[in-house]
């Protein structure tokens, strides 16, 4: 009798590493051709105009310096500055510069693989994150002292964020929409467009499962379960409106400027296909 229940022990757990090493294989595989490629020669360049930029952060002796320096840039939002700044304790050459870039970008790589797997399975997952991984655009990226891969991870996470919230709608999820999204957005003005489409995105899944819900004669159930989705959604709004407050006059400015951002596209300006 010992030796029969032994054997079921030994095997499962042999089937659970076989698992955990299938689980783990895909992230490996990834993070090791992202930080390959990322990290090589991460230092070689030499920084370049708008590098420069962030990196004279480096040089503010307290955080107040540092808020009025990103403040000059008014095309900016502050978060990238002040990462750059609140690490500014691991070295000021193009390596330590880049590094966090450089880990952002790789971080992207599997916020990706995460996404898609949550999608459509694991093995799409694969694809997509190892895509991220040799994209040139992401490699580049991801070695320049810019907010951009920041902006890559984040915007991945919101996307992911707001898939959960919206099919699932636990609190843990829409807290993370709200960190993230607010993140998004104190790193770069271009997470305005993505939390429109993440929220809009919501709100289709919404009217969905109602739609679904009322088809199948429990209008009453759907009704309380969309009020609940709802209001979650308002109010993760509202808190990332909230978090960029203290930036809006700068996103005003950023606006009414003709030299920065739209006002550089001349009123006359007819777009056409070239």
């Amino acid at each position: 009798m010992a030796i029969r229940s032994e054997a079921p022990t030994v095997g499962s757990r042999r089937e659970r590493w076989l698992s955990l090493v299938g689980r783990l294989a895909p992230l490996l595989f990834l993070l090791a051709a992202g930080a390959g490629l990322r990290f090589f020669d991460l230092g070689y360049r030499s920084l370049w105009f708008d590098e420069v930029a962030t990196a004279q952060i480096v040089r503010m002796p307290d955080l107040n310096s540092a808020l009025e320096y990103a403040g000059a840039w008014a095309d900016h939002t502050p978060l990238h500055f002040l990462i750059t700044w609140f690490l500014r304790s691991i070295g000021s050459d193009e390596f330590a510069i880049r590094l966090p870039y450089a880990i952002a970008g790789l971080l992207a790589v599997i916020a990706l693989y995460a996404l898609a797997a949550a999608l459509y399975g694991r093995a799409t997952g694969l694809v997509a994150g190892t895509i991220m991984a040799v994209l040139p655009y992401a490699i580049f990226y991801s070695q320049e002292s810019r907010q951009y891969a920041f902006l890559m991870l984040l915007t991945t996470m919101v996307m992911f964020a707001a898939y959960r919230a919206a099919n699932k709608c636990r609190a843990i999820d829409w807290a993370f929409l709200t960190i993230a999204g607010a993140l998004d957005l104190l790193i770069g003005y271009l997470a305005i467009a993505v939390l429109l489409a993440a929220y809009a995105s919501i709100g289709l899944v919404i009217c969905c499962n109602l739609a679904v819900e009322w088809r199948a004669s429990r209008l009453q159930a759907a009704l309380i379960a969309a009020a609940r989705a709802g209001a979650m959604a308002v109010l993760s709004a509202v808190l990332i409106c909230a978090a960029f407050l203290p930036w809006l006059g700068h996103l005003q400015a950023f606006l009414g400027r003709r030299d920065l951002g739209f006002g550089r596209v001349a009123s006359w300006y007819q777009p056409t296909l070239d």
